[in-house]
């Protein structure tokens, strides 16, 4: 791997060279994702990355409420102010989620 230093205000991306790739463009691994919470979650997001990262303090698990019910409630939400064909985008994203935490 390669890391070719950040430009002048932009973020520092870790980026991979191979000899077949010699005069072509090199582009970043990942592209930032942004994604929209409202600020009951940012809160609580925060308050969890707290109390892991600067309290040592590790969540008890089995969790009482599991992601997937979270993120079914929220598809479900979702499917109720949208629609059904609007909020399939949104189970996509979601089930990718999902799979990401079964990982």
């Amino acid at each position: 791997a390669e890391y070719m230093g950040p430009k002048s205000g932009s973020k520092r991306r870790r980026t991979i060279a191979t000899p077949s790739m010699e005069g072509e463009p090199i582009t970043p691994l990942r592209s930032p994702i942004s994604i929209k919470l409202n600020e009951t979650m940012k809160s609580y997001l925060i308050d969890d990355w707290d109390l892991v990262n600067k309290q040592k303090h590790l969540p008890i698990l089995p969790a009482s409420i599991s992601v997937e019910r979270v993120i079914n409630d929220y598809i479900e939400r979702r499917r109720n102010e949208v629609g059904l064909v609007k909020s399939s985008c949104c189970i996509e994203v979601m089930q990718g989620i999902k799979d990401y935490f079964n990982a």
